[in-house]
């Protein structure tokens, strides 16, 4: 046979490690005597093995200049010259994501997860996860590198043996804490001293899930023309409208600052939680390398306005305190995050009650997306802006730099009610936060308000001019 890489009609071939080592030690035999000792802690052995190696790693360059010819295969710099030749543009590579099973004991806490597969790439499971009553869970996990992966499922044989001490998630390989052995929790080997095979339970019907929970959806089908994004949310007639006034002036700075402008549809949450929509946004900032500019559907974009990722370094996303302003918003968001840590048995991470980020316009690169992370917990006595507080705690918890972004990038109506003072201080973003139709709302908040109304065609009316000035 031979061991090295060959060329044919149907592209290039190589034998793998362990087909070049049984070879060499087959020829081995053939000289030396089948009674031959070769294994891994002989000399012999050793030294095959060490052959063996140089081989692959010897195909494995060939196979990689070979591919590195073709703007389908090439990777890395070749992928860059390659496509330059043949006229064309590379894609910018992402970060692989894939749905994550983890069965275990109601109340499980797994802050930043990581799951091994048998390939032994790691899969990292941003932000805090608990398990609800249902006992199993599904969470998105992202692979440690960008780039192309292929994720190796694992599928548990028909018997498990029950281990009294599971480790904490399906699928991560780890030993046992108990007998030592490798395991893939929750259960353990047959080997492992005093546990007994069972039968492995009915898989559990998941109950209806309730109101306050976060609804899992599947990832979008994102089209880009751009590496940054400008992205808004426009959910149902209350968004729409507001999006009807505001889209125009997002859609014009998107094209200023050349990002692609994306508007999230289709309701996937409870009709009170429509905050949790915007959890949706953590896709979208995966898949943009240069940045996410995140504006709520009530941000309207004045034509002077900067380019706001260029005020944002990369380690970092950027977001307005408006508590300083509002110092009645850190009692109130303390509340929050107080129901969050009795929920989920942690104490409040440090520093997240000292500030309150307004999440009306938030800018961030794929690094930050796990601000977005999902909470799989029942929040109890939801509130229509639980986001906020929820995204607070991943940031403290997960130690995201946040840069504290120029106010006039957030101007809001809640801070300055009438908007008497913004025509002074020219901010660039208006955003007329919180208004909507909620029923939970003060009624002065509400857009059908003839006053809330009014100042919305006076921040239009002003854009124009604005817009006459700057050209």
């Amino acid at each position: 046979m031979t061991y090295a890489a060959t060329i044919d009609a149907f592209g290039i071939t190589a034998p793998d490690f362990n087909t070049v080592l049984v070879g060499l030690t087959a020829q081995y035999r053939g000289i030396y005597g089948q009674d031959a000792y070769l294994e891994p802690d002989s000399q012999d052995g050793a030294l095959l093995a060490i052959l063996a190696l140089a081989l692959h790693d010897t195909n494995s360059l060939a196979i990689a200049v070979y591919q590195a010819f073709s703007p389908g295969t090439a990777q890395g710099e070749g992928l860059s010259s390659i496509v330059k030749i043949n006229g064309i543009t590379r894609h910018v590579q992402a970060y692989s994501t894939c749905d994550i099973l983890i069965v275990g004991q109601v109340g499980t806490v797994i802050a930043d997860g990581i799951v091994t597969d048998p390939a032994g790439g790691r899969w990292i499971m941003y932000g805090i996860i608990v398990i609800p009553e249902s006992g199993q869970v599904t969470a998105t996990a992202t692979f440690e590198a960008a780039g192309a992966v292929a994720a190796l499922g694992y599928n548990p044989s028909r018997v498990h043996y029950q281990c009294e001490h599971p480790t904490l998630a399906l699928g991560i390989v780890r030993n046992c804490a108990t007998c030592g052995d490798t395991v893939r929790a929750p259960y353990c080997g047959p080997g492992c001293s005093g546990y007994t095979p069972e039968a492995p339970e009915p898989e559990p019907v998941a109950p209806p899930v309730p109101s306050n929970v976060y609804r899992p959806v599947p990832k979008p089908e994102i089209v880009r023309t751009s590496d940054r994004c400008v992205l808004t949310i426009a959910i149902g007639p209350d968004g729409e409208s507001l999006h009807a006034l505001s889209g125009p002036s997002q859609r014009a700075y998107a094209k200023k600052i050349g990002a692609d402008y994306q508007v999230i549809r289709g309701r996937t949450q409870a009709e009170n939680m429509v905050c949790f929509e915007k959890f949706r946004i953590g896709d979208y900032a995966r898949a943009y390398p240069e940045g996410t500019v995140y504006l709520d559907a009530d941000v309207f974009v004045m034509p002077d306005a900067p380019d706001i990722l260029d005020a944002v370094p990369p380690s970092e996303m950027g977001l307005v305190d408006v508590s300083s302003r509002m110092p009645g918003l850190l009692a109130f968001g303390l509340g929050q995050l107080e129901k969050i840590s009795r929920t989920v048995g942690r104490p409040i991470p440090t520093g997240a009650d000292e500030v309150y980020w307004n999440s009306g316009v938030w800018v961030g690169r794929p690094e930050q997306a796990h601000y977005w992370t999902p909470p799989t917990i029942s929040i109890p006595n939801p509130h229509w802006c639980d986001e906020e507080s929820w995204c607070r705690w991943n940031a403290f918890d997960l130690g995201i730099p946040v840069h504290d972004l120029d106010r006039r990038f957030n101007w809001t109506w809640c801070e300055d009610r009438g908007m008497t003072q913004w025509e002074k201080s020219r901010p660039w973003f208006a955003h007329f936060a919180g208004m909507g139709e909620q029923s939970d709302m003060p009624s002065d908040w509400k857009m059908s308000n003839p006053t809330v109304r009014k100042l919305m065609l006076k921040v239009m009316e002003a854009m124009r001019t604005r817009t006459e000035g700057h050209r």
